[in-house]
């Protein structure tokens, strides 16, 4: 830093930033000469902020961060506000790790730092002592831990009846390592030109109404309401609840149909998805997203069902109603195998408003 008309003596810089915690340079001050430039680094020790106020990221200690209304405290204020912006974009206060928009992660960022408050000298001003506010460019460092070794799988299924579509979300641990779920946000893109009006009609484990360590699970929107998902986060710093190794629903969402003639589109966005553990780990790039198989809208299923003989496998399913509904393909996908390999066809009954049962046999396998 370069002061050309600063007076010499003692002073104490002061960082500011959109939503970190005010941060002052040791006490004691810095003993700065007028005409001459001054390096201070705060990222190499705590004690390096007044009252050693920084946080060990990596190897560099970093300022909190969190403090979305920069009242000088990160609370449950900054929480609801960040929560109250998921799924926007741009540069705003609430997207704590600058990645251009606010999801899970700065929700869990805010989580973490609850309590932390900015510390500062008070001064007397005279010639000997004084602060101002540095005015330069200030790199933040977000470090995550990136926890590969955790693993699970999402997946969507979908029923509907002609008006409207139910939209089942599913998560699961496929590891041996166990881990608890502490915040998700869960987005899925979806034919916004065929569906609307998306609600939360059920909820998962991980919602206050049957879990008391989390808030109340909510869904937002993404993309200019182009995406939509399911929000999960823990209310504390707590243990949170383990994901089992069985399917288990995280969130329902019922979409009317508007358009029963068009296929409903679903697939993840995985840009705006996240998923942490309750320490804040960033397990997404662990996480195996699954997208069901595209379809036309209006044909509800009413049951679904297999049985085995030998090498073979046989399908049964049936249909309370169906509207042009040309036929159903079959996809089968082998242990071991990522990919879906079409196994056969079977015609459907285009318009249809009865019981019609349907059975599929895959020979020889």
């Amino acid at each position: 830093m370069f002061f050309r008309m600063l007076l010499r003596g003692v002073y104490y810089i002061v960082i500011k930033h959109r939503n970190c915690l005010e941060t002052w340079s040791k006490s004691g001050g810095v003993t700065i000469t007028q005409g001459s430039s001054t390096d201070y680094d705060f990222t190499t020790s705590a004690s390096q902020a007044y009252g050693s106020n920084l946080k060990l990221k990596g190897s560099k200690y970093c300022l909190y961060s969190g403090d979305c209304n920069q009242d000088g405290v990160v609370n449950s204020i900054d929480k609801l506000q960040i929560v109250s912006k998921l799924g926007n974009s741009g540069y705003i206060p609430e997207d704590i790790n600058g990645n251009g928009f606010v999801n899970a992660s700065d929700r869990s960022i805010s989580v973490i730092n609850l309590g932390k408050t900015k510390f500062h000298h008070k001064i007397k001003l005279n010639f000997h002592e004084k602060s101002f506010t540095a005015s330069f460019i200030l790199f933040l460092i977000f470090s995550f831990n990136y926890v590969n070794a955790q693993t699970g799988n999402l997946s969507i299924t979908q029923t509907n009846d002609g008006s409207v579509i139910d939209i089942n979300i599913y998560i699961k641990r496929t590891g041996a390592i166990p881990w608890n779920l502490g915040y998700a946000s869960l987005v899925f893109n979806y034919n916004y030109n065929a569906m609307n009006t998306p609600v939360e009609t059920a909820e998962g484990i991980w919602d206050n109404n049957s879990n008391a360590q989390y808030d109340d699970q909510t869904i937002s929107f993404y993309n200019g309401n182009k995406c939509v998902s399911v929000e999960i986060g823990l209310s504390n710093v707590s243990t949170g609840t383990a994901v089992p190794t069985d399917s288990a629903l995280a969130g329902k969402i019922r979409f009317n149909i508007s358009d029963p003639l068009q296929n409903h589109d679903i697939t993840w966005n995985t840009i705006y998805s996240s998923v942490l553990d309750n320490n804040g780990n960033d397990i997404t790039s662990g996480i195996t997203f699954n997208n069901p198989p595209n379809a036309q809208l209006p044909v509800e299923l009413t049951s679904f069902n297999f049985n085995t003989s030998e090498n073979n496998v046989y399908l049964h399913w049936t249909t309370s109603s169906e509207l042009n509904n040309y036929g159903f393909e079959v996809y089968r996908k082998n242990s071991g195998n990522t990919q879906w390999q079409l196994a056969g066809f079977v015609p459907g009954n285009i318009n249809s408003h009865q019981l019609i049962n349907y059975e599929f046999a895959d020979k020889s396998l």
